[in-house]
C-alpha cells in the first residue's frame, strides 16, 4: 500500500515514472530491499528512490531511471540477478553492473589513494573513459544522496566520502556538464571538511549579483551529454545551467 502510494506520488511529479519499464523495476527494488534500513533508519528503497528522481530530473529516459531504482540490488545479493534479467531490458542490468564496478573502484580508491597508488586523477580518468555515461550519472545521484544523509556515519568516514566527493565526483559532474549535480556535491563536501568555508561560500553566493561563468570545456561537455542522452538534449546546455544559477544565487 505503501509502495504503491509512493509510485503515485513519483508519476504525478516526474511522467517517466509511468513508463512500464520504471513501475517494473520500482517493484522489483520494493522486493529486493523488503525491511532493508540504511544507517540512517531509512528504508533502502526510499535511497534508491531518490537516486531515480534526480536522473529524472536531469530528463533522463526510462531505462536510466529503472536503473538508479535498482542501482543496489546487486551489490549485496547476486542471487537477484535472474529475476534482473527475467524482467529488465539487458541495458538495464548492465548499467547495474557497471555501477558496482564503479563503487569497488571507489572502494579500492580510499583505501590506497594515500599511498599514492590509486590517484585521483587515475580514478577521474576511468570514470570519464567509460562507455557507459549512465552508470557514472548514476553513481554520481547515488554520492548526492548518500552526502546529503552522511551525518550519522563517524566522522573519519565522513570525511573520507567528503574527500573522494570533492577530488573525483564533482571533477567528474564538472567534465560531463552535470553542473547541479557538481555544485551540490561540492557544498556537500564542504560543509564536512570546511564548514566555516562553506558558510562563506554560501553569504557570497546569496549576495552576489555576477552571472554564473560556464566550467571550463563547457561546450565540449555538453555536446558529450547531448550525444549520449539526445532526447535529454534540453538539459544538455540549458538545464543543468539553470540549475546551477538556483542553487547558486537564489
Amino acid at each position: 500500500m505503501v509502495a504503491a502510494i509512493v509510485a503515485g506520488c513519483l508519476q504525478a511529479e516526474y511522467p517517466v515514472f509511468s513508463s512500464e519499464v520504471v513501475e517494473t523495476a520500482f517493484c522489483l527494488a520494493a522486493r529486493a530491499h523488503n525491511n532493508q534500513q540504511r544507517k540512517n533508519g531509512d528504508s533502502l528503497l526510499s535511497h534508491c528512490v531518490q537516486v531515480a528522481k534526480t536522473l529524472a530530473s536531469l530528463g533522463l529516459d526510462a531505462e536510466a531511471v529503472a536503473a538508479g531504482l535498482l542501482h543496489e540490488c546487486l551489490e549485496n545479493n547476486n542471487a537477484f540477478r535472474s529475476q534482473l534479467e527475467e524482467f529488465m531490458p539487458a541495458s538495464v542490468v548492465s548499467v547495474c553492473d557497471r555501477v558496482n564496478t564503479i563503487s569497488e573502484m571507489s572502494r579500492l580508491y580510499r583505501q590506497h589513494n594515500s599511498s599514492g597508488s590509486f590517484s585521483e586523477e587515475t580514478f577521474k580518468r576511468m570514470l570519464v573513459a567509460m562507455e557507459d555515461v549512465t552508470a557514472v550519472l548514476v553513481k554520481l545521484a547515488d554520492r548526492i544522496h548518500n552526502m546529503r544523509t552522511i551525518s550519522v556515519l563517524p566522522k573519519e568516514r565522513q570525511e573520507a566520502l567528503a574527500r573522494e566527493t570533492l577530488e573525483v565526483y564533482s571533477c567528474v559532474a564538472n567534465r560531463l556538464g552535470v553542473w547541479c549535480i557538481k555544485a551540490e556535491l561540492e557544498d556537500l563536501a564542504f560543509s564536512v571538511l570546511h564548514p566555516e568555508v562553506r558558510s562563506r561560500r554560501l553569504c557570497k553566493r546569496r549576495f552576489s549579483k555576477h552571472k554564473v561563468q560556464p566550467a571550463c570545456g563547457e561546450s565540449q561537455a555538453a555536446q558529450r551529454w547531448a550525444s549520449a542522452f539526445p532526447h535529454a538534449s534540453k538539459c544538455a546546455g540549458i538545464r543543468p545551467v539553470l540549475a546551477l544559477t538556483r542553487y547558486h544565487f537564489a
